[in-house]
């Protein structure tokens, strides 16, 4: 356009008055057209003369249509000037492109005189696709100045698939150098000649292609592979299994094994006990999706301990579908397969393999929800984590066969959910927050990364006395953002007491001891009294974690305090902290103006073992305090010496002492463990009635089996009215002691059996177990039947003659296994009790029953 505007600018106005304009239309475009040329000859001559300055700014003035059109002017000047021109502007690119899509002579002819190096297999392939352009490239390719022509022909392709028989027919004049070329260290030269050689007969040609199946490069493998069709079918099958088991190239294998399937179908036998480890690998890749043999094959290596092989399996049955549908043909009703379906998908997961996971998004069907649950816990796509837990926690109400699934779902979030998983946790937490049972799954499921989602929710709950989950609240505000929850413990401990009811404030003060921060250990030991005594004492081991010299320091000075609850409280603690220097101020608060300090000072001895002080200390037992006493005695009892024993059957058979000294002293024979205490007690309670019941509620708490024999001894040896006394215990044991009794009765101790039979008599569990022998569960009358069977009273024996026609042949056999123990000459006078039983049906089922035992004897 400047050109233009120049010209015009140059002739006299008046020249052009009267030009008609066509005219002047066509002499400007002609203008236009020999300047352009010009200037297009400038900046060739430019572009060649400086390539590095001007090669980009030339391609971004000519685009590729623009050269295209140019292509004649570029040859000329190339003729002119050299051939490299036609590099520089890239026109030999737009050449080669132009002849793969229109195939066009000139543009062979261009790009074989030309551009060689990038178009000569491209001019090979269109040749073989229009002949008539052959001969073109042969000629070419004859001028050259190659030794080896063909060579060069094969090196300028790399590896790009071609019809060797075309090819075979174009070169088969060259054949003697095209044989040569199969042992061409270069790889695209030994794949050229052999996919032309595939069509030569010639032994020659077929020896060379016997030997390319070991060729070091995987096409030509393959190449042959695919292709070769030798008259040795055998042979032939033979080496195609070796590559297919053994070639290190999926490709060639999968190509071998292709082979195999369509055209040796008849010869194919393959036993994998007879493979090794690679070789089943290799099987393995290659198995058909579409065969259920395969099928089978591939779940058999499944539970492999190989990885690699059950990798491959993994991955096969991944893509069959089979694993999906062992993900989803599952019931909660039938555990086992759902057992077996899970180890299966966990096997494969383990080697990561988890697209079967994706049933989730398929099914609201419990199995498979629970399968996935329990693999995603440890692996898989996150992203479904998040589909589960929407799907189940919703639908869950706490039924019982759903919890497996519940669970598996909250431990599977709580380890690997994302923010929007753990967002649904905080929704459960209020969901559940009165059951204990699923708050404690819940709360303890927890994980640290979330806890900008559920502290406020869970100070919430730290701060409600009926809260049922107290341990496990307190184990996860121990993990959780401590600023809040230290900020809220210090709230609740310095608000006044009406603030917070004192469940709250023992939490406040067990969450500060557990979280272990030293800043704090004043005021934890200052708020000890807030807890009972037994949970300060546990509490105590949880201080241990703190720095010995710092904690003594701290607890000799509240030692000397004046608040008794705040010393009573550090007292009943220390024996936990096993430091035996606290002794000493232990054994000074023996006599302690506070009774609660006194309390804690005589249980401190016990659980540092200090039994000589505690000796020393017998005095208590009449403290003038009655909680005092009673919790002396229990001291005395509880370790059990013969010396703490003594003192304690001393007050018992005291004449003088007081009723509420002697009370105490029985509640410390009541806890002692010593076999000794039982005998003192019961020997007491021979002697009068006014302490009888006190006695019988303190023996009725032993319930060990050393503990009822050495009851029912003392019962052996006891006169009537004792051992009216002794029953009264073995009635307040209710079914805890009748239950020990029997595991004695089990033993089959002779000394105590019949004792053991008469007090379950009197108790009456032996009338209950008769009862029991018309029950409509069959387990249980058998169960009633062996018990009667053991105890072999006359009683028993009555109860269960009447049970020797039941319906279910277990209870019978047991029956009758019973009653045989009445021929013999101890079970002889039970025998005629029972054949002369007032109750008519009692006489007859006792007669038919021995007349049944009398034939089986036959």
């Amino acid at each position: 356009m400047e050109s233009i505007r120049t010209f015009f600018e140059t002739v006299p106005l008046e020249l052009l008055i009267g030009v008609p304009v066509v005219i002047i239309a066509v002499l400007t475009l002609i203008l236009c057209f020999f300047l352009g040329r010009a200037r297009f000859n400038k900046n060739l001559k430019k572009l060649h003369q400086d390539p590095d300055k001007f090669k980009s700014l030339f391609k971004k003035k000519y685009g590729l249509e623009s050269l295209q059109r140019k292509s004649g002017k570029i040859e000329k000047y190339a003729q002119k000037i050299g051939s490299e021109i036609i590099s520089l502007t890239g026109i030999d690119d737009i050449w080669v492109t132009n002849l793969g899509i229109k195939k066009r002579k000139k543009d062979f002819q261009r790009v074989l005189e030309y551009a060689p190096k990038k178009g000569l297999f491209k001019c090979f392939l269109i040749s073989l696709e229009k002949k008539n352009l052959a001969p073109l490239l042969i000629s070419w390719l004859e001028e050259s100045k190659d030794f080896l022509y063909m060579r060069r022909l094969a090196l300028a392709g790399i590896g790009e698939p071609f019809g060797g028989q075309d090819a075979y027919e174009i070169f088969r004049e060259k054949l003697s150098e095209i044989r040569e070329m199969t042992g061409d260290p270069e790889w695209p030269v030994r794949y050229f000649a052999i996919k032309i050689l595939l069509y030569d007969h010639e032994d020659r040609s077929t020896r060379a292609l016997w030997d390319a199946l070991s060729d070091p490069h995987p096409l030509v493998r393959k190449t042959v592979a695919s292709e070769f069709n030798p008259g040795q079918r055998e042979k032939f099958y033979n080496e195609l299994i070796k590559l297919a088991l053994n070639d290190p190239v999926f490709e060639v294998r999968q190509t071998a094994w292709q082979r195999i399937q369509q055209d040796f179908s008849d010869l194919y036998t393959l036993d994998p006990e007879k493979l090794n480890e690679d070789e089943i690998f290799h099987v393995l890749e290659l198995l058909d999706t579409g065969s259920k043999e395969d099928e089978s094959t591939a779940l058999s290596f499944l539970n492999t301990n190989n990885l690699e092989l059950r990798f491959a399996a993994a991955n096969y049955l991944a893509q069959c579908g089979t694993l999906k549908r062992l993900c989803l043909d599952v019931d909660l009703g039938d555990k086992e397969t759902l057992e077996r379906n899970y180890k299966l998908l966990d096997k494969a997961s383990q080697v990561n393999i988890t697209s079967f996971l994706s049933a989730i998004r398929e099914t609201n069907n419990p199995a498979t929800l629970l399968i996935c649950a329990r693999i995603l816990s440890k692996t898989g796509e996150r992203a479904h984590i998040h589909t589960l837990a929407k799907k189940v926690f919703p639908q869950f109400n706490n039924e019982e066969n759903l919890f497996k699934i519940y669970q598996a779902t909250t431990n599977c979030v709580s380890k690997r959910g994302s923010e929007e998983s753990l967002k649904l946790l905080d929704r459960e937490l209020l969901k559940w927050k009165d059951d204990e049972k699923l708050m404690n799954l819940v709360i303890t499921a927890l994980p640290e990364r979330g806890d900008f989602f559920y502290t406020e929710t869970l100070l919430s709950f730290l701060k409600d006395p009926d809260f049922p989950a107290k341990d496990a609240l307190r184990g996860t505000l121990k993990r959780i953002s401590q600023p809040l929850v230290l900020q809220q413990i210090f709230k609740i401990l310095k608000s006044d007491r009406t603030a917070y009811p004192h469940p709250v404030r023992i939490e406040a003060v067990k969450l500060l001891g557990e979280m272990g921060m030293l800043y704090c250990l004043q005021t934890i030991l200052e708020n000890l009294p807030v807890l009972p005594v037994e949970e300060a004492k546990e509490f105590t081991r949880v201080l241990s974690q703190f720095p010995t010299d710092q904690f003594n320091e701290k607890v000799t000075k509240l030692l000397e305090s004046s608040d008794a609850k705040v010393r009573a409280a550090l007292i009943a603690s220390l024996a936990a902290t096993e430091e035996k220097d606290f002794l000493k101020a232990i054994r000074k608060s023996l006599k302690d103006a506070d009774p609660d300090v006194r309390i804690a000072s005589v249980w401190s001895l016990v659980e540092f073992q200090d039994y000589r002080s505690l000796n020393q200390a017998v005095s208590m037992l009449r403290d003038p305090v009655d909680r005092v006493r009673q919790e002396v005695a229990k001291a005395f009892g509880s370790y059990g010496s013969d010396e703490s024993l003594s003192h304690l059957k001393a007050l018992l058979f005291e004449d003088n002492e007081i009723e509420s000294v002697k009370t105490a002293a029985i509640q410390g024979l009541g806890v002692s463990p010593s076999l000794t205490s039982i005998d003192i007690l019961i020997e007491r309670l021979e002697k009068e009635e006014e302490l009888v019941d006190k006695i019988v509620l303190a023996l009725a708490r032993k319930g060990d089996k050393k503990e009822i024999a050495c009851m029912v001894e003392n019962f052996k040896d006891a006169s009537p009215a004792l051992r009216d006394k002794i029953t009264l215990v073995f009635k307040e044991k209710k079914e805890y002691g009748e239950q020990a009794m029997v595991e004695l009765l089990r033993e089959d101790i002779p000394s105590l059996k019949p004792f053991l039979a008469e007090i379950l008599e009197a108790t009456g569990h032996v009338e209950y177990k008769i009862r029991k022998l018309s029950h409509r569960d069959p387990e249980v009358r058998q169960n009633a039947a062996e018990f009667l069977s053991l105890v072999g009273t006359r009683s028993a024996f009555r109860g269960m003659v009447l049970a020797a026609r039941d319906p279910a042949e277990e209870v019978r056999v047991r029956v009758i296994k019973a009653l045989e123990k009445l021929e013999t000459k101890e079970g002889n006078e039970i025998l005629q009790a029972l054949e002369n039983d007032p109750d008519k049906k009692v006489r007859k089922y006792t007669l038919w029953a021995m007349e049944r035992i009398k034939a089986k004897s036959l």
